[in-house]
């Protein structure tokens, strides 16, 4: 029995855990002024965190890696650094996949994590933040809710967790890795410290950025084309001869030779199913898992560039 206790208590150490994957990312950007777009502004910094993935693969926010001029990887006591490059990045899922620009560095003393099963609502997730003297700083929080969210560029909306959370501040930005069972479940974007709300990419954006990305050449997220308004007004309704246990989308414009176009949808046409989801007049579905969804996730976020939707 003593033996045995030896070995569990031997091997418990070397079990990898999400602090082993924790890299800090400081990127100097430099945008072009708008007042005089031939200039531009001096170069400022940014910080934030990201996670080591398998292929030594770093995964953070676009946000960090936009405009930027150089990126530096750095260990989470900030004693060693390494030269970075970005190798894929999304700007509307706000998503960025970076790499070594040369050797490894502190990355090979570092131990990739693994990518999690979708959440669902009620889950607790782990925030993980890192002091400045390299020690871990975790926060437990919530899943409130699913929602389209816009993180990064605006109205563009991806799902996302709005997360319950009572953070503390320490010395990184509010890009933060989130974890459940010891693996990676979303990416925070921000934070709000009044209602203590936080909001988080969630695994399912993250899983098909990176399956898009694994061949080196990123096609981004598929989109229709089309632009689209509700139809609660019953006027507007019986103007469309719609029945009042149907729901519907009105589509008001159609991208020339975008996927819709190519499929035949025309403006005035209206929308009442998608994948065999009901749509209903406001635009929303019920998902099985996440409940009440805009009806663009149907789109955006499962299929991929090439898919055939109905």
């Amino acid at each position: 029995m003593k033996k045995l206790l030896f070995i569990l208590l031997f091997l418990k150490p070397l079990q990898a855990t999400p602090e082993d994957s924790l890299v800090r990312i400081n990127s100097t950007i430099q945008t072009y002024s708008t007042s005089q777009p031939w200039e531009k502004t001096p170069p400022r910094s940014r910080r934030g965190l990201g996670v080591l993935l398998p292929g030594n693969r770093i995964l953070t926010t676009a946000a960090m890696a936009a405009d930027s001029i150089y990126i530096e990887l750095q260990s989470a006591d900030s004693t060693k650094t390494v030269p970075a490059r970005v190798t894929a990045i999304d700007y509307e899922v706000n998503l960025a996949l970076l790499s070594p620009d040369s050797e490894l560095g502190f990355l090979a003393e570092l131990k990739p994590t693994t990518i999690a099963p979708p959440a669902k609502p009620d889950d607790e997730v782990e925030l993980l933040q890192l002091e400045t003297n390299g020690e871990p700083l975790s926060t437990i929080g919530k899943i409130r809710s699913m929602e389209l969210l816009s993180t990064f560029v605006s109205g563009r909306y991806f799902l996302g967790y709005v997360v319950k959370a009572s953070m503390q501040t320490s010395g990184n930005s509010f890009t933060l890795p989130a974890f459940q069972s010891q693996k990676l479940i979303g990416i925070l974007t921000s934070y709000d410290s009044k209602d203590q709300i936080c909001d988080v990419i969630s695994v399912d954006i993250i899983s098909a950025f990176l399956k898009d990305a694994e061949n080196g050449s990123y096609k981004g997220f598929p989109s229709l084309g089309i632009a689209t308004t509700t139809t609660e007004d019953p006027h507007f309704r019986g103007w469309l001869k719609l029945p009042e246990n149907k729901g519907g989308l009105y589509v008001t414009r159609v991208l020339p030779k975008g996927s819709a176009a190519k499929a035949g949808m025309k403006k005035g046409d209206v929308i009442l199913n998608v994948s065999g989801f009901a749509i209903d007049r406001r635009g929303y579905f019920e998902h099985p898992d996440y409940g009440k969804l805009f009806w663009p996730h149907l789109v955006r976020g499962g299929p991929v560039m090439g898919s055939k939707i109905s």
